[in-house]
């Protein structure tokens, strides 16, 4: 496994997801090495964001080539490359490599296929020079300049999409939009989480709960303007919008409860004692992994119809949708029906055995290394 961590300072769901599949897949059996290179590390390195730039739009980087023969891996599983390796060396496994599409970014200079509080394919349908004019990257022309060249051509040069033998993504309208673009080589494949017991707090009985980025792409700006006020939201998380969430805590205290960032099984814990999660993105996002925690402690779901995976995420009765454009009236619709016992904890349970366990996930994530090792037996 080849793997670029994010910094710290913003938790993600991507690296832990790698984490999390590395153990299981060890667990079962097969010798598994994780190359990883890390932001909190490589970012002490003189001119660093000038580096970055350059792997950014993929000239040179670093190479995991070196460790990879010394291993001499049967199956080279590539996560996220950007922002500490190089790209080019893909090009020597080709024949034995695997890519996890965990994100838009070899697509989209922001990841996320969304800008100004709507879904985004202008650089698909137009041009990358679109990231640069709308500053999609850290909102800066610059920094957006090697990510606009990394996603020229609709990914025509993006090594990650176009060196790998199978490609990995999470929901049905991601492997549509990826085929669309490469041919039949993607496999849907949804994250996992580990079925680990949860104890349940008892801050959030009868409250809902949001933990995620604060950021607008997840909503919360929109959740906290939308939001019945005679119902309770406990928000977790860290990020850009951090004073809005702390702002309207203090203002309205009975309505919102915000923890900050928790650790993980403090996080868990919140999720299980709640009346429900409630996943407020306004991206096509492709896994939000504390839907699935959910699910795995059996608590309801009421989730945005933007995600990508919502469908998936609230099948056979394990949760609601909401119409972010609706607005207040889609919300408050989905919590009443939450409120009227529309799911149970059973059929959230049920929904995650189904499709978001480690099982699940060891068997579709091994067919998937079959096809790149035996094709012929999928011809």
């Amino acid at each position: 496994m080849v793997h670029s961590f994010y910094t710290s300072e913003n938790p993600s769901g991507e690296n832990q997801a790698v984490l999390d599949q590395f153990a299981v897949l060890e667990a079962a059996g097969h010798d598994v090495v994780l190359i990883n290179r890390k932001t909190d590390e490589d970012s002490q390195q003189p001119l660093y964001k000038v580096r970055s730039a350059f792997r950014a739009a993929n000239i040179g980087g670093p190479d995991p080539s070196p460790e990879l023969e010394k291993f001499r891996p049967d199956i080279v599983h590539v996560h996220n490359l950007f922002p500490n390796w190089g790209t080019g060396w893909l090009k020597k496994w080709t024949h034995n490599s695997v890519a996890t599409l965990h994100n838009f970014r070899t697509l989209c200079a922001a990841g996320w296929l969304y800008r100004d509080g709507h879904v985004c394919h202008e650089c698909l349908e137009t041009s990358s020079l679109a990231a640069i004019r709308h500053k999609c990257y850290k909102d800066s022309p610059i920094a957006s300049l090697p990510l606009a060249i990394a996603t020229r051509d609709s990914g025509k040069y993006a090594a990650t999409l176009q060196y790998p033998t199978r490609l990995i993504a999470h929901t049905d309208p991601s492997v549509a939009l990826f085929e669309s673009l490469v041919g039949p080589k993607v496999d849907k494949v949804p994250y996992f989480v580990s079925d680990t017991p949860v104890t349940r707090s008892d801050r959030t009985t009868g409250s809902w709960v949001f933990i995620g980025r604060l950021g607008t792409e997840k909503g919360i700006d929109w959740l906290i303007e939308n939001w019945p006020r005679e119902q309770r939201l406990t928000i977790i998380g860290s990020g850009g919008l951090e004073p809005t969430v702390r702002e309207a805590a203090a203002k309205e205290p009975n309505t919102f409860d915000y923890v900050g960032q928790l650790p993980y099984a403090e996080a868990r814990a919140l999720i299980a004692g709640s009346k429900g999660v409630v996943v407020s993105s306004r991206w096509p996002e492709t896994g939000p992994l504390t839907a699935i925690e959910a699910l795995q402690s059996g608590t309801p779901l009421a989730v945005s119809d933007s995600i990508a995976q919502a469908n998936e995420l609230t099948k056979n009765g394990a949760g609601v949708q909401f119409n972010i454009e609706a607005g207040a009236a889609s919300l408050r619709a989905a919590l009443e029906q939450l409120d009227e016992g529309a799911v149970s904890r059973d059929s959230a349970r049920a929904r995650f055995e189904e499709e978001f366990s480690a099982k699940v996930w060891l068997s579709r994530v091994e067919q998937t290394y079959a096809k790149v090792l035996n094709p012929k037996d999928f011809a």
